[in-house]
């Protein structure tokens, strides 16, 4: 499995769980985890890359890669005039 490539940083945006790949029934399946990891710091979207390979006999179905998109939830500051200046917003409401 290949984890990372993407705009996401190893350590500051996630850790993947740990996860060991064993022989399988048929019919069986395994599930692994990637822990998405929060901070105070308002970021842009980033993205994830997970990709499955099979080192050995077995197969894996398809899909065998996605893209995780990792969304900020921290707010975006406002705005910050320049000295010397004000800054004023006008909303309408209904």
């Amino acid at each position: 499995m290949r984890i990372g490539g993407g705009t996401a940083i190893l350590g500051q945006d996630f850790t993947p769980s740990e996860f060991a790949v064993g022989p399988l029934e048929p019919g069986q399946s395994q599930t692994f985890f990637v822990n998405i990891l929060d901070d105070d710091i308002p970021e842009d979207v980033e993205t994830l890359p997970i990709s499955l390979a099979v080192t050995g006999e077995g197969r894996i179905t398809s899909p065998s890669s996605a893209i995780v998109t990792i969304t900020d939830n921290d707010p975006v500051p406002p705005p910050v005039s320049p000295p010397g200046q004000l800054l004023f917003f006008r909303r309408c409401m209904p």
